[in-house]
């Protein structure tokens, strides 16, 4: 499985409009991976018959909301695996992992690494989003 470019990020979606929107008129695809969020706190949908089933999918007109339980902990592999299969990028709030992007008037602060800071234009930040170095390598995965 090729993994995409992960981005630990905060703020909310809509300060990355831009960068979809960027994204989307090059056919690139990124995703938005939300660690512990609000919807994770609040109980099961009331519609959702979710008694005893392995996992629940609801699909509307616009949408598909899909729930399973979970024993443990979170896996970022297992998130990336099932809900991020050919993702170029996937920003992920609730995270602390590098590089992280920060939106910076109509440019972007990317670190790479603890010290080692780039300012980009969206169409720069989307170019160097290609970098193989940049995908996301599981620890586990690297030492096999």
């Amino acid at each position: 499985m090729k993994t995409p470019v992960l981005f630990s990020v905060s703020g909310d979606a809509s300060d990355y409009e831009p960068l979809f929107a960027a994204a989307r008129e090059r056919g690139a695809r990124i995703g938005w991976l939300e660690l512990d969020g609000a919807a994770a706190r609040r109980p099961m949908p009331e519609g959702l018959p979710f008694t005893g089933a392995f996992r629940t999918v609801e699909v509307s007109e616009s949408w598909t909301v899909s729930t399973k339980p979970r024993k443990g902990p979170a896996v970022l592999r297992d998130l990336l695996r099932e809900h991020f299969l050919g993702a170029d990028v996937v920003l992920v709030r609730g995270i602390d992992l590098y590089p992280k992007l920060a939106r910076r008037d109509d440019a972007w602060d990317l670190e790479e690494a603890a010290g080692r800071k780039l300012r980009l234009s969206t169409e720069a930040l989307l170019d160097r989003a290609r970098k193989p170095e940049l995908r996301w390598r599981d620890t586990k995965e690297a030492a096999k």
